[in-house]
C-alpha cells in the first residue's frame, strides 16, 4: 500500500509539472503585441500559501520584477514541504528573427537540485547591528516560487543580511539551479537587426567630439601600427551624432579583411603633431578587431580633420584613402 501511495504522489507531481510547462507556453519571443505591450497578469500571492498551480497564477508581472523587493514579504516554508519545481521570472536578452536583439521577460523552470536552496531559505535573517558598513547598491532578486508535490505554490521569504540584502547563500544556490526557459516575451529592443548582423553595438559615443576645446587629456600620437598583431579582420561601425547631444545613431557597419583591411590599417598609421581641429564633424567610425567584444578600439572622425583616436587616448591622422574605405563599409 505504501509503495502504491508513493507512486500516486510521484504521478501527481509529474502531471502538475506537465501542466505548468504546457500552460506557460503562451509567451514566445516575437508573439503578441509590440515592446512593452503586456496583458494584465495574476501572480501567486505571498499572503496565501496554498494556490491552484496554473499558468494564470504563475505569470510574470513586470511591476513585481522591477522592484525586486516583494520577495522579502513572502511566506516561511512550512515544515515538511517538498518542492518538485522552482519557477523563476527574470530578464534576459533574446534574438527575435528579423527584429534584432530584445530584452525579454523570461519564465524559467528547474526540477532538480533544490537542497541547497531550501536550506538557504530556511536560515534566519541576520540581525542589523551598529557600526556596519553597507553598500547602497541593491541586489536584483528574480521573482520565483516553489511548487510542491501536492500542488502548493509558495512565494518564499528570503533571509536578509545585516545590511538588508539577500544572503549570499540564497543567491548562490538560486544561481546554481539548472533552469530551462519556458517562455520569453520581448519587452524592449536592445539592438536593431542591422546592428546584430554587423556585430556593432548601439552604445558607442564619439570620444573625439565630446570636448572639442579642452580635449580631455588627449595627446598627439607618434603614429605606428593601430593593432598589434594585425587581426585577421576588423569590424567597422559608423555612427552619426549632434553637437548639442550625447546621443548617437547607428548608420551601418561590417567587417573588412584581406587586402582591403591591409590598405585601411596602413591609412591609419600616421601620427599628428597637434590634437585639435577647427572643423566640426557629424559622423565617426569605431574600429575593432572582429570577433568577440574587444577593448582594443579606435575612433575615426568622418569629416572635419579626419583624426584618429587610439586606445591610449593619443590622436593620429587618417588618410583620405582610409576614409574612403570606411565610407564603403556596409553598402550593398
Amino acid at each position: 500500500m505504501r509503495s502504491r501511495a508513493t507512486n500516486t504522489t510521484v504521478g501527481m507531481a509529474a502531471i502538475l509539472l506537465a501542466a505548468l510547462v504546457t500552460g506557460c507556453g503562451s509567451l514566445q519571443a516575437g508573439s503578441g503585441g509590440g515592446a512593452g505591450q503586456t496583458k494584465p497578469h495574476r501572480t501567486a500571492s505571498p499572503r496565501n500559501v496554498r494556490q491552484p498551480a496554473g499558468p494564470a497564477d504563475l505569470s510574470c508581472p513586470l511591476k513585481d520584477l522591477r522592484s525586486g523587493i516583494d520577495q522579502y514579504r513572502g511566506q516561511p516554508i512550512p515544515a515538511g514541504f517538498t518542492p518538485v519545481a522552482v519557477i523563476e521570472c527574470t530578464f534576459t536578452n533574446v534574438n527575435v528573427a528579423g527584429r534584432g536583439e530584445w530584452t525579454a521577460l523570461a519564465k524559467r523552470i528547474a526540477v532538480t537540485g533544490f537542497g541547497p536552496l531550501m536550506s538557504a531559505l530556511r536560515m534566519p535573517s541576520e540581525r542589523a547591528g551598529k557600526n556596519i558598513a553597507c553598500v547602497s547598491e541593491t541586489l536584483f532578486v528574480p521573482q520565483f516560487v516553489l511548487v510542491g508535490k501536492d500542488g502548493d505554490v509558495i512565494y518564499p521569504k528570503i533571509p536578509k543580511t545585516a545590511c538588508g540584502q539577500p544572503t549570499p547563500r540564497v543567491m548562490a544556490s538560486l544561481d546554481a539551479l539548472k533552469f530551462r526557459t519556458i517562455s520569453a516575451k520581448p519587452q524592449r529592443q536592445v539592438l536593431t537587426q542591422s546592428e546584430v548582423v554587423s556585430g556593432c553595438a548601439a552604445a558607442w559615443k564619439d570620444m573625439l567630439g565630446f570636448d572639442t576645446q579642452q580635449h580631455g587629456g588627449m595627446t598627439p600620437s607618434a603614429g605606428g601600427p593601430l593593432f598589434r598583431p594585425m587581426p585577421k579582420s576588423v569590424r567597422v561601425c559608423i555612427y552619426r551624432w549632434a553637437p548639442d547631444s550625447l546621443d548617437t545613431r547607428f548608420v551601418r557597419g561590417g567587417s573588412i579583411s584581406g587586402a582591403t583591411e591591409g590598405k585601411l590599417l596602413k591609412g591609419l598609421t600616421a601620427g599628428r603633431s597637434s590634437v585639435g581641429c577647427a572643423i566640426s564633424h557629424r559622423a565617426f567610425a569605431v574600429i575593432q578587431p572582429a570577433g568577440p567584444e574587444s577593448s582594443n578600439v579606435a575612433w575615426v572622425e568622418l569629416g572635419g580633420c579626419d583624426r584618429l583616436l587610439r586606445g591610449n587616448y593619443s590622436v593620429g591622422q587618417a588618410t583620405r584613402a582610409a576614409i574612403a574605405i570606411i565610407g564603403n563599409v556596409g553598402r550593398s
